[in-house]
């Protein structure tokens, strides 16, 4: 950042009329109104102090505020140099995250929490393109923050927000076909629930690794993935894995050995033999409950969704009531109703019920068209599933 930026800074200020104590009011009342957390008022007029003397550069979600602050001001708060994107001395980008960190409170976190539930729920309703951003900025914030608290009881629920906001982040960027960054985000989350100690996340976090891989034509790395997705958990600990995790653990198994072409370990994995051999006892326990889980898992759509899968992959037409299931279970994601439309399409033209599949293929490429799913599309696409055309038997053979 230039020097006029910090002097745009102050002369906005001056337009409307506002001391820094208001400034700093005012831009904290427009954060919480748009479910941004920020530092607390009197943290921020020190900030604003900062940025004004060019002694610190605001960071992504502070640039962004400013800018819809002062927009009526007229003065134009645009860096001349647009990759400037913090102070440019190291000693001083570390002690501006060393403050914001130190201003994370339970009210910050709680603000985190509503921009995460948001941000979810925009991507349940409008896919990828509508919280891609929302997403990022918050994993920014996070990132930054993060290494800089050295509370455990700050710090754990800072980790668990950041690694669920990078699984959110790795399942839109495997939605858009990008699974090198899938991967990358859902390591991180990985990292960041295993140092939160949240052995559900860890799972959730392997689950989405293992799909990713499961994309590209993976399935043993995918399968090494959920062989050591519990190596953190002592063994005597190893039966604690919440149901829901132990569930998908399961059923995602199933999933990546019928990937693989194993239909002997798939058929294990939905029953009630441990899916995974030759691993930890921690993961051997955890496996021995995940078998039982499956069977019990009630109705959740997406576990009912991957067994499904699991069971189109075996060309077993017990998948098309576990699919139909799926569907009717309602989940609230538009991407996870396209993709069950998809795999009930495929399963159903499969089974030579090709009447039956063609609303469903259209109804997949409606919503993956309305979101941005380029996944389902390129589902739908390799199998010869269109639109407007009689699905056929003969797409099976692309199976």
């Amino acid at each position: 950042m230039t020097a006029g930026r910090p002097t745009s800074l102050r002369a906005a200020r001056a337009v409307q009329g506002w001391s820094q104590t208001e400034a700093a009011r005012a831009l904290a009342e427009l954060a919480s109104t748009r479910g941004v957390a920020v530092a607390s008022t009197a943290s921020l007029k020190t900030q604003l102090s900062r940025w004004e003397n060019g002694h610190a550069t605001p960071e992504t979600p502070y640039r962004a505020l400013l800018g819809e602050l002062y927009a009526g001001s007229g003065v134009d708060l645009a860096p001349t140099d647009p990759a400037s994107v913090g102070p440019a001395d190291p000693a001083e980008r570390l002690r501006a995250r060393l403050a914001a960190a130190a201003a994370v409170d339970g009210d910050v976190i709680a603000l985190w929490r509503t921009q995460l539930t948001t941000a979810r729920q925009l991507d349940d309703r409008l896919g990828t393109a509508g919280a891609e951003d929302a997403v990022r900025v918050l994993v920014e914030q996070l990132e930054a923050v993060l290494p800089h608290i050295p509370d455990p009881d700050r710090r754990r629920p800072v980790a668990v927000l950041l690694a669920r906001a990078c699984l959110l982040a790795g399942t839109q960027a495997l939605d858009t076909g990008d699974a090198e960054a899938a991967v990358a985000r859902f390591t991180r989350a990985a990292e960041a629930a295993h140092a939160a100690g949240s052995v559900s996340v860890a799972v959730e976090a392997a689950v989405g690794h293992a799909d990713a891989l499961v994309e590209v034509g993976a399935p043993g790395d995918a399968l090494a993935v959920l062989e050591n997705a519990l190596d953190p958990v002592p063994a005597d600990r190893a039966g604690e894995i919440p149901d829901p995790a132990g569930f998908l653990l399961g059923a995602t198994v199933a999933l990546v050995r019928a990937a693989a072409g194993d239909a002997d370990g798939a058929y294990r994995a939905l029953t009630h033999e441990p899916p995974i051999e030759q691993v930890t006892a921690a993961v051997d326990v955890a496996h021995a409950l995940v078998g039982l889980a499956v069977e019990l898992a009630g109705p959740s759509p997406d576990l009912r969704h991957r067994r499904g899968r699991a069971l189109a992959l075996l060309h077993d037409d017990a998948a098309i009531d576990h699919l139909a299931g799926s569907l009717t279970d309602g989940s609230p994601s538009a991407r996870e109703r396209a993709a069950t439309h998809a795999d009930l399409a495929l399963a159903l033209t499969a089974a030579g019920r090709g009447d039956e599949a063609a609303p469903h293929a259209r109804a997949a490429r409606e919503l993956a068209t309305r979101i941005g799913s380029r996944r389902v599309l390129r589902r739908l696409d390799g199998h010869g599933l269109s639109a407007g055309s009689a699905v056929s038997s003969s797409a099976s053979a692309a199976r």
